[in-house]
Parts: structure tokens; sequence; C-alpha cells
């Protein structure tokens, strides 16, 4: 096999799924039997635990044990949250990127600047994604008490001594396990949501690829076949839209909220322990600190791609040659302007997934842990 038959049977391979490493990470590995199962027996697990905390917390209620450890429990609530929608939504998000792959267009069919691009633009999306994971990682090995206790973090160990002496060192331990699969958790649920919206994005790109096609050679009948098969397609994409959207916007109101907490609660304790923590403290609080800003990015990121998708087909089709089309094409061309007019967000109660949301969350969220600091300051 010559090397130009080779890079050119590679390029088709990637080109079937450019996210595909994405794929094995959330789709594959998240929803294989296997994990399903412990996933499901370690959501329980957290959910015990953290309600048994979230009782020890109120019958020994106090100001310093809600500022040493309120970081980490809100932290663990957003954790066991994206858990149980990534569960949730598990047959949807599976049956919405199966649909994506096996029924819409394919990548390798477009021209071969757009298959430049595509592959170019994938891959530096996959090394993003990739770069997020590695901070979870980071996090999840750097929270194991082999560098120092986690005391100074989590509550569950003197819970556990609490209510199960004998049992607490299992408890206690098995919790430990679970560090890498927080780490994971936390992220899985707005990458997977990424995972589809790239492979929707990659879609939208094919057909702006097709109407770039349409040139001053092509017959009105050409033009009219690539339109009706265009709207066709935008059409089918629409619907995977809204189901896709409609899942988002279920969970919205209990991420934004959780989001928001997690944020004010992170900024809050690095303002209260920063300056009197060790070094592998402050090392756990940044890397924390790193991975809360990397999630609400991604977030408003994936919702800004989302919404972007139909402006970015308005703008190729006003680029078109119509002013040599006739009269019929013309009018296929507005009914397609139409539909794009009104562009599909995650949205709920008027907020919008997309950068402005991110800005707001840091600003509001930071101006909150800011107050905080200092009313504690004139407490003690």
């Amino acid at each position: 096999m010559s090397d130009n038959t080779k890079k050119a049977t590679t390029k088709s391979l990637d080109l079937t799924n450019p996210y595909s490493s994405l794929k094995k990470v959330f789709i594959n590995f998240a929803y294989s039997k296997i994990m399903i199962v412990y996933t499901s027996a370690t959501l329980i697990f957290h959910i015990l635990s953290l309600m048994l905390e979230i009782y020890y917390l109120a019958t020994n209620f106090s100001v310093e044990l809600i500022c040493r450890y309120g970081c980490m429990m809100c932290l663990i609530t957003y954790m066991v949250t994206a858990k149980f929608f990534g569960m949730l939504f598990s047959n949807q998000f599976k049956f919405l990127e199966e649909q994506c792959l096996l029924d819409f267009w394919k990548a390798f069919n477009s021209g071969p600047t757009t298959q430049r691009l595509i592959l170019k633009e994938s891959s530096k999306m996959n090394r993003k994604i990739h770069l997020a994971l590695t901070f979870y990682v980071i996090l999840a090995i750097i929270m194991l008490p082999i560098w120092e206790d986690v005391n100074d973090f989590f509550m569950f160990s003197q819970v556990y001594e609490n209510y199960f002496a004998n049992w607490a060192p299992v408890l206690y331990y098995f919790y430990i396990s679970t560090f890498v699969w927080c780490s994971y958790y936390s992220f899985h649920f707005a990458g997977v949501i990424m995972y589809l919206t790239l492979l929707l994005d990659l879609q939208f790109r094919l057909i702006n690829d097709k109407i770039t096609e349409i040139d001053q050679n092509s017959t009105q009948n050409e033009i009219c076949g690539t339109l009706r098969l265009c709207i066709s397609h935008h059409i089918a994409l629409k619907r995977w839209m809204n189901k896709l959207a409609n899942s988002v916007d279920t969970a919205m109101p209990v991420f934004i909220l959780l989001g928001a907490l997690s944020t004010i609660a992170v900024s809050f304790f690095v303002l209260n322990t920063l300056q009197s923590t060790s070094v592998i403290l402050k090392i756990r609080l940044a890397t924390i600190t790193v991975c809360n800003l990397i999630v609400v990015a991604t977030f408003a990121e994936l919702g800004q791609i989302f919404s972007d998708q139909n402006n970015s087909l308005l703008e190729h089709l006003m680029d078109s040659p119509w002013y040599l089309w006739d009269v019929e094409n013309r009018k296929t061309l507005l009914m397609f302007m139409a539909n794009c007019m009104k562009p599909k967000t995650f949205s709920w109660g008027g907020i919008t997934l997309d950068y402005s949301f991110a800005l707001s969350i840091f600003k509001t969220s930071f101006s909150y842990a800011l107050v905080l600091y200092q009313l504690r300051g004139n407490t003690f």
C-alpha cells in the first residue's frame, strides 16, 4: 500500500467520527455495563454519606464547621447531581449519539477544504477536552491522603468515626477509592453534552459546505436539489437539537444553582484558608479552583456553540449567489432562511448558556464570596 493510500485511509477513518476519542471517554466507558453497575453503587453510597454529613452538621451546627467543610460538601453535592443526571439521561444520550453517527451526513463526503478544516478544529477541541480531563485526574491524585491528611477538606472521616466506630476504616478507605470516579463524574455531564454538541456542529459545517458548492456554473435544477437536500437535513437536525435541548433544559435549574453555590464556596474557601495552609493544601486549592473554572467554562462554550449554529448557516445562505437564481429557488432560499431566524439555545428562566453566562457566574460568585469573607472577618 502506497504512502498516499495510507494517508487517505487514515484520513477517512478520522473523518468517520473526528471526536471518536471523546466517544470512548464519555459514552463507551461511562455507559459500559460494568461502569453502570459501579456508578449506581457509588452513587447510592455518596448520597447516603452526604445525607449523613448533613445530619451531623445539623446536630453539631457551628460556623466553623460550615466554613471548613461547606466547600467540599457543595462540590460533592454537585458531583452526585452530575452523576445522577448522567445516569438518568444515559439512554437518551446514547440514542442521540447513535442517530447522529448512523443517520446523518458523513464528513468524508465533504470537500477537501472542509475536511481539512474539520480535522483541524476537531483536533483542537480534542486537545482542549483532554487537557480539561487531565486537571481532573490531577485533582483525584492530589486529593489522596498519601500526600497529606484530607480532614481539612472532608468531613466524612470524623462522621464515620462518630457513627460507625468499628466500620469507620472500611468506609473511609472505600470513600477514598472513589476519588478518581468522583473527579471523572464531576466533568462527565458537561463532557458528554459537549461531545454531542460538537457532533451537531459537524453537521452544520457539512450543510455550509454543501451550500458553498453552489456557484455560478450550477444549473437551476442542481440548485433546487441542493437546497431541498439541505432543508430536509436541517429539519432533521432541528428535531435532534430539540431532544438534546429538552434534556439539558431539564437539568439546567439544578446545575445553575449548584454551579453558583460551588463557585461561591470554592472562592470563599480559598480566601478563608489560603494564608495559613501547607504547600500541599495550596496545591489542592489551586487544582480545585481550576477544575471549577473549567466545568463552568465548558458549559458556557458548549452553549455558545449550540446557539451559534443557525447564525452560521444563515450567513452562508446570505452569501450564496442568490441573485443568479430563478424565482422558485429564491422562494426556497427565503423559506430556508426563515427556518434559521430563531436560534435554538440551552436556556431556562431567561438564562442562556453562553460566554456571558460564564462571566456573570464568575463575577457574581466572586462578589458573594468576598462579602462572606468580610462578614466572617467581622464576626471573629
